[in-house]
C-alpha cells in the first residue's frame, strides 16, 4: 500500500465485514482494524451459538405437538445435552470460520489493534505496524504523522514534516 487510502473500516464484526465485502468491490486501497479476537463476537460467542441452543431446545419442546400428527411416543424422548452442546460447538467452529476467512487473505490490510476516528480524514491506531500510507487521505495528500502517547495517528492534511515518524510512514516531500 504505496498510496492513501480510500477507506479505514475500524472493526471486523457484523457491520465491517459486511463494509468489507462493499469497499473491496470499489478500490484495492483499503485497512481494516479489529481489536480483540478475529471471527466476529456473534459468531463466536453471541447471538449464532445461542441460536442454535435455542433451535436445539425449540426441537425438543415441539414433542408436545406429535400426538396432533398421529406420532406417539413422544413422552419417552431425552435430550442428550453433552450431544446437543457438542452440535453447537461444532456450528460456532464453522462459524467462526466463515468469518475468518473473509479476512484470512487480506495480508497488510488488516490489522490487529484499536483504531479511532479523530475526525473525517484523521484517525489514530495503536496497533504497530501499520502499512504505509496508512491515512484515509484523499489521492494526491501525503498524510503527515505524529506521535501521540503510544498511537501514531495520521491526518489528511498538506505534507508536513514529522519530528518522529513511524517506520511505516512514507517519506514526505
Amino acid at each position: 500500500m504505496s498510496q492513501p487510502l480510500d477507506t479505514i473500516i475500524i472493526g471486523a464484526g457484523t457491520a465491517g465485514l459486511a463494509a468489507l465485502r462493499e469497499v473491496r468491490k470499489r478500490t484495492d486501497r483499503y485497512l481494516i482494524v479489529n481489536e480483540g479476537p478475529w471471527g466476529t463476537t456473534c459468531a463466536r460467542v453471541g447471538c449464532m451459538p445461542s441460536k442454535a441452543l435455542i433451535e436445539a431446545a425449540n426441537a425438543f419442546h415441539r414433542r408436545h405437538t406429535f400426538e396432533e400428527f398421529g406420532l406417539r411416543g413422544a413422552s419417552a424422548l431425552t435430550a442428550d445435552l453433552p450431544a446437543v452442546l457438542q452440535r453447537v460447538r461444532t456450528l460456532r467452529d464453522d462459524f467462526v470460520a466463515g468469518a475468518l476467512h473473509a479476512t484470512s487473505e487480506l495480508g497488510s490490510a488488516q490489522v490487529s489493534g484499536r483504531a479511532t476516528l479523530l475526525g473525517p480524514t484523521r484517525w489514530t491506531s495503536t496497533a504497530p505496524p501499520m502499512p504505509p500510507a496508512a491515512s484515509s487521505s484523499p489521492p494526491g495528500l501525503a498524510p503527515a504523522c505524529r506521535k501521540n502517547g503510544s498511537r501514531w495517528a495520521t491526518a489528511c492534511s498538506p505534507p508536513t514534516p514529522c519530528s518522529s515518524k513511524p517506520p511505516w510512514a512514507p517519506a514526505l516531500p
